[in-house]
């Protein structure tokens, strides 16, 4: 026999073995009737191998070479190929739904920092590449000044700044107040943010604050009593909860007076 006959002779010898079949190599229509099978498995579980019929090729050399044990039929065979596509459809199914939640809860926060800002006198800005995300139908842009105007700020700095959650400004177009809504993002990406915004104001007082949920705590606790966050900085980081927030913003809304409102929901370290 050919050597370059010896790899098509274990596909065979595996698809005879895992199909219950008893091809033979020089048959037309056997060959034909093999190829159908294959296609059609492969379409069927396009999850486990792939499109270019490789991995199943793979897979029937390996068997039908000695070096995959096959101890089931075909028929058990496809099944655990079902009910693994069915947990992985699950699985993606629940990722997706996890997902759309973090991301309606991430701007609900928005919100809820924006109204009280807002209600305290102070202009909001929303993340730039958040305006179009909606809560509650509304678009999060349209709680948000249009423009985020920062002369005294480089201009690659206010870039950077202009993607932070939320900011709350005075009327002098100052920065006095900056959140970072954190769900299940790197909490050290959101105080970064934070750190570096707090090195840019130099001129007048501000307060920074990371948002996120309570089983957070000891991930957030642990991130900012890092020596890089402790050394230099001008405004020290705080955190609210979830919950907190959403419980008293409308309390904070109508009797708040300025941003020391936030005193009564807020967690230091």
């Amino acid at each position: 026999m050919p050597l370059f006959r010896a790899p098509i002779t274990a596909i065979v010898n595996g698809f005879n073995t895992l199909f219950d079949m008893k091809i033979k190599l020089g048959s037309w229509s056997a060959y034909l009737q093999m190829r159908e099978t294959i296609i059609s498995i492969n379409e069927k579980y396009r999850i486990h191998f792939s499109k270019d019929l490789g991995a199943i090729s793979g897979l029937l050399f390996e068997i039908g070479s000695g070096r995959y044990i096959f101890e089931q039929d075909a028929v058990k065979f496809v099944a655990s190929l079902e009910n693994a596509q069915n947990d992985n459809w699950t699985k993606r199914h629940q990722e997706v739904v996890q997902n759309i939640l973090e991301e309606n809860e991430h701007s609900e926060m928005q919100a809820h920092l924006a109204k009280v800002g807002s209600a305290l006198g102070y202009k909001v800005w929303i993340a730039q590449n958040d305006h179009k995300r909606e809560w509650n139908g509304i678009k999060l842009g349209e709680f948000s000044i249009p423009i985020l105007d920062l002369p005294a700020m480089p201009k690659q700095t206010a870039q950077t700044i202009s993607l932070i959650d939320v900011l709350w400004i005075n009327e002098r177009n100052q920065i006095v107040s900056a959140f970072e809504v954190e769900k299940s993002t790197s909490i050290y990406s959101g105080i970064l943010r934070l750190h570096d915004l707090s090195i840019s104001i130099t001129s007048h007082e501000s307060r920074l604050y990371l948002v996120a949920p309570e089983k957070r705590e000891k991930e957030i606790k642990a991130q900012l009593l890092r020596p890089s966050f402790q050394q230099g900085v001008h405004f020290p980081i705080s955190y609210i909860f979830f919950s907190e927030l959403r419980q008293n913003c409308d309390a904070m809304c109508m009797f708040g007076s300025d941003l020391s409102v936030l005193g009564k929901i807020a967690k230091t370290v």
